[in-house]
């Protein structure tokens, strides 16, 4: 099982590697529903490394095929376009990012239109923090990107980071604590030396 997540009514969506997804009731631990286990009708959703329920309710699912997301009004699902994804983030009530392996898109949910914002990296995880979303790549360290002037700026192992392979990224105050291949790193981008080396 490579992903949990609680819905509005309080089962547990569990993404697995091969298998789909397994809905559970949460207070008994009853399968309440089972999906995606086999490829039909060129829809696939067998490989869910990532669930996330946005503001409306509705459980977005992704890995190495298809986006999935279960509406929650409807009680349907909707399939969007293949995308090979680690994480999915609400930037606003209509637009959903996808951390993507090949870039950082983000999805129009009503058209279905997706946007590369920043291209040619491997995403593993991101958080946004104002108007800035910080992105954790496998291989170019942390990326910071401007929604509101549409730049990027990079942090790496030349600036101080401790690894520019960064597998998580969470936000807490002021700072950014990253999970790095060379160990926990917290990132205070307002200070004047930033990186804070923890656990290695």
């Amino acid at each position: 099982f490579l992903a949990l997540c609680e819905d509005n009514e309080g089962n547990i969506w569990a993404g697995t590697y091969s298998s789909g997804v397994y809905v559970l009731d949460g207070r008994t631990g009853k399968l309440v529903g089972h999906y995606f286990e086999k490829e039909e009708n060129g829809v696939s959703g067998r490989f869910i490394s990532d669930i996330y329920k946005d503001s409306e309710g509705n459980m977005w699912m992704g890995g190495t095929r298809n986006v999935i997301c279960y509406l929650e009004k409807e009680k349907t699902f909707r399939i969007y376009d293949q995308q090979p994804l680690y994480d999915f983030e609400e930037i606003s009530p209509g637009k959903i990012l996808m951390a993507c392996t090949y870039g950082l898109l983000c999805l129009d949910k009503t058209t279905g239109e997706s946007e590369i914002l920043v291209n040619n990296i491997l995403v593993q995880d991101i958080v946004i923090v104002d108007n800035n979303i910080w992105i954790a790549t496998s291989g170019a360290g942390l990326i910071r990107y401007d929604t509101v002037n549409r730049t990027t700026e990079k942090y790496t192992t030349q600036s101080g980071l401790l690894s520019n392979y960064i597998n998580s990224i969470i936000h807490q105050d002021d700072n950014l604590w990253l999970g790095t291949e060379k160990g926990l790193c917290r990132f205070s981008p307002t200070e004047t030396n930033p990186y804070t080396r923890l656990l290695h």
